[in-house]
């Protein structure tokens, strides 16, 4: 099980935050696989100055739903 999924909506440098996360040794992966996301223990939706783009991005992935059933089961 992973630590901390790492959401990938295709505007960030997300690689950066998996290695912050690997140096803080949780097991990380960025992913935008909606099984993965959810069994993960925590997540982790990197911040970008464009938050309108951010969420055109989200809403079309489907990732915002994921978000929501992530939040719903309480982690």
């Amino acid at each position: 099980m992973l630590d901390v999924a790492i959401l990938d909506y295709q505007l960030n440098n997300l690689h950066s935050v998996e290695a912050a996360c690997n140096v803080a040794g949780l097991h990380s992966e960025v992913t935008s696989d909606f099984t993965k996301i959810l069994r993960a223990k925590a997540i982790i939706l990197p911040g970008v100055g464009a938050f309108g783009e951010a969420m055109t991005q989200l809403i079309d992935s489907g990732l915002n739903e994921c978000i929501t059933e992530f939040v719903d089961t309480g982690r």
